[in-house]
């Protein structure tokens, strides 16, 4: 449960880069078409080696694709292409002459894959899916190259320096996760969209439930915890729509809740920490199949209800 050996290398080639494509994307800008979204990356500046070499690297990350597992079968196959055309940066990806999508069909796989891949906070969760004589879809990108080029540097600087504090431990890892995020985030405003992203938590300090469960899983999997996120409902919030984790340690798989988690202002919980199916069940619901069977790594299982640590929180 170690940090990917380049990670160093990989975090200064990106901010290398990142300084370069900025050069290269102003000295070209005149050309460009004032009316191009700014969304989209720079026509005139192809991906770089060193962003297919951070791409290729994080994707031999094995982080659990929960969501695709409760796909059909039949469109599985175009999760994993649309995957390809993000993590290459591709303005439009190309889905065969055959695809036959509907589009309730591609919005479960744009869903399923954005709560899969905590790696594309790039990406806005929103894409179109265009019909013709090939099926095509035209994602819109958050930032530029440079942009998710230096980001990606500093969310990858965080997990690195949590790494080292952690050790080698799964458990260890996970609960200096929770506490960064805890300590680190406040629970942002719903109506801001940008607070569904992992790199709005970790840079920003903000972020509702789903960005807070992306910003953990991104952190956990890059120190080697595999972790994914499930979508459901928080019952003791009159159903409300919630997001939150799956880690999993030795084979076995647990709930992580870290947005509530840290419901209690300048306090450390740990409620909502590796808890089987059974006992997340009271507070929780969701439709996709967890298999959390085990609970004997439950926090307060192992250190009793009255288990908690003040702390300070960033203002």
């Amino acid at each position: 449960m170690v940090i990917i050996p380049s990670l160093r290398d990989m975090v200064r080639k990106l901010d290398e880069t990142a300084r370069r494509l900025e050069n290269e994307i102003s000295s070209n800008s005149t050309g460009r078409d004032r009316h191009e979204s700014p969304q989209q990356p720079a026509r005139s500046v192809e991906p770089p080696s060193v962003w297919e070499g951070i791409n290729r690297n994080l994707s031999e990350i094995p982080f659990y694709r929960l969501n695709r597992t409760a796909l059909p079968k039949e469109i599985r196959p175009y999760y994993v292409k649309v995957e390809r055309g993000l993590m290459n940066y591709e303005s439009r990806i190309d889905l065969g002459g055959d695809a036959s999508l509907t589009a309730e069909q591609f919005s479960k796989i744009q869903s399923a894959l954005m709560d899969d891949n905590p790696f594309l906070f790039y990406v806005d969760r929103h894409m179109q899916i265009v019909w013709g004589y090939t099926t095509e879809i035209v994602p819109y990108y958050r930032y530029s190259m440079p942009e998710a080029l230096s980001r990606a540097a500093r969310m990858l600087d965080i997990a690195e320096s949590l790494g080292k504090s952690a050790g080698n431990d799964p458990v260890a890892i996970e609960m200096a996760v929770n506490d960064y995020l805890v300590k680190n985030v406040v629970y942002g405003n719903p109506s801001d969209f940008s607070n569904q992203y992992g790199d709005t938590a970790l840079l920003e300090g903000h972020a509702v439930c789903k960005g807070i469960s992306m910003a953990a899983s991104f952190l956990l999997n890059v120190l080697g915890v595999m972790t994914g996120t499930v979508s459901g409902i928080l019952l003791q919030d009159g159903s409300e729509a919630h997001a939150w984790n799956i880690v999993i340690i030795d084979g076995e798989r647990y709930h992580l809740d870290v947005t509530n988690n840290h419901s209690s202002p300048n306090v450390l919980m740990y409620r909502y920490f590796n808890l089987s199916d059974d006992q997340m069940r009271s507070s929780h619901s969701w439709t996709v199949d967890t298999k959390c069977r085990d609970s004997s790594r439950a926090y307060y299982g192992t250190n009793g209800p009255s288990r908690r640590r003040i702390i300070k929180r960033r203002n």
